[in-house]
């Protein structure tokens, strides 16, 4: 259906999103793992 409306995927920008993806789920595996030590 993308590629009728003329629109290829972009390896490069695909590349960017899945390290900013990456990026925040570090974050928020941080985040979650901080909590879980001050808890105890």
């Amino acid at each position: 259906m993308y590629a009728a409306s003329g629109g290829e995927l972009d390896p490069k920008r695909l590349k960017e999103q899945v390290m900013d993806a990456a990026i925040l789920n570090i974050f928020d595996l941080s985040c979650l793992l901080a909590l879980i030590h001050n808890k105890k």
